[in-house]
């Protein structure tokens, strides 16, 4: 049976406890631990996540965190919803976003971000229902944690990571005419010893959607606007899943999306194909064809 086009989220209707017997403001047995906030915060930043995601992010089985996420969903802080797999896009598994009470907890426990945000904030479940975008944005995570894996396995872990919108950045492109661009990478990640990553999660293939994102960003490098908010140029990381993308488009194949990005002038950039994040080998090509390996690359000993 075809997947629906459509994440049909499920939202708790009569939640089991209040948010002071949560928070642990009355005498009731129920209350949050730390590995609940860890998550709440967690899709707040990254969107969506998985149990699997979520063992690997904070080291802990898979059941635990299915069990954790059941309980955050019993207390109505989330929302779930049964999505294709990340690699296949086939078979069943749930995802979990922030729900409207679970901002609200957050707020409670004056989480910067969530008092921020709050004004505009709207429920995942509510502005990103459709499949291929949750999947998209659930690949970018598993590029993510993998390079979080790998840094912290080589004795150097991520200083931290960021989801789209805290990565989000408007920018003087020309001094001259004060005009405004953004880039809006979809994450990014700042090494140990204060080198960025802008990571670019290349799903879709659709060619002109990446070479706007290109064009974008190398004027964001070439301007040098990157020196208000980082101490270091950024490497530009594009993620390449297998396969030609999910609109079929040629160039959302690894080799195409090497050939779009020299043919538009990226900057300061390397490309990874899936095998380089799924199993480990870390190598990357470069915007003159030469393959590297991605650590020496971005962190030099």
């Amino acid at each position: 049976m075809a997947l629906s086009e459509t994440v049909r989220w499920q939202r708790q209707g009569a939640p089991m406890a209040n948010l002071d017997d949560l928070l642990g403001l009355t005498a009731h047995r129920t209350t949050l631990n730390h590995i609940d906030v860890q998550l709440l915060e967690a899709l707040l930043r990254y969107n969506f996540l998985t149990a699997a995601q979520a063992s690997r992010l904070f080291e802990g089985s898979v059941r635990w965190m299915e069990k954790r996420f059941t309980r955050l969903y019993q207390w109505g802080l989330v929302d779930r919803g049964p999505v294709g797999s990340v690699t296949t896009g086939v078979g069943r598994q749930l995802v979990y976003a922030l729900s409207h009470r679970g901002l609200t907890l957050l707020q409670r426990l004056e989480n910067a971000l969530a008092r921020e945000w709050a004004e505009d904030w709207k429920p995942k479940s509510e502005t990103g229902s459709q499949r291929l975008s949750v999947l998209h944005e659930l690949g970018r995570n598993d590029v993510c944690i993998a390079l979080c894996e790998t840094a912290k396995a080589m004795g150097h872990p991520v200083l931290d990571w960021e989801g789209a919108r805290e990565g989000g950045q408007k920018f003087v492109a020309n001094g001259a005419t004060h005009e405004w661009q953004r880039i809006d990478p979809d994450a990014v990640i700042l090494l140990h010893n204060m080198q960025p990553l802008l990571i670019e999660y290349e799903r879709s293939g659709r060619d002109s959607k990446f070479q706007k994102k290109i064009r974008s960003l190398r004027t964001y490098l070439v301007s040098r606007q990157w020196q208000t908010r980082y101490p270091r140029e950024p490497w530009v990381v594009y993620a390449v899943p297998s396969g030609v993308g999910t609109q079929g488009v040629i160039g959302g194949s690894y080799g195409g999306m090497v050939a779009q990005a020299g043919m538009t002038g990226a900057r300061n950039y390397l490309i990874l194909g899936e095998e380089a994040w799924m199993q480990g080998t870390w190598m990357a090509m470069r915007g003159d064809g030469t393959i590297v390996n991605f650590w020496d690359t971005v962190s030099p000993k």
